[in-house]
């Protein structure tokens, strides 16, 4: 934003199981808030339910950024900066590399 001069900031709504007015009220500030920093704010995770409610609220989805998951989320921001994101290998299971 300004001072960091972040170009992206993701609001990752993974563990938000359920949402109130209020919340989204809050939710639709900080968006508010990055853009007027010159940043693009993009939500993640977001589940059916909090999206129903946003929706039943009047909430227009179509002019927010969203993407199912903070890896999406992460990968699109780092293109958008220019770099090139690749897997060096294949994510291993159950135990660390």
């Amino acid at each position: 934003m300004l001072r960091t001069r972040a170009r992206y900031a993701i609001l990752d709504l993974t563990g938000v199981d359920v949402v109130d007015t209020s919340a989204v009220d809050h939710f639709f500030k900080v968006l508010g808030a990055v853009a007027l920093l010159g940043a693009q704010c993009i939500m993640t995770g977001i589940k059916p339910a909090v999206a129903q409610t946003m929706l039943s609220l009047g909430i227009d989805m179509t002019r927010m950024t969203t993407m199912a998951t903070l890896e999406d989320a992460l990968q699109s921001c780092l293109r958008g900066l220019g770099f090139t994101v690749t897997r060096d290998r294949p994510p291993t299971r159950g135990r660390p590399a």
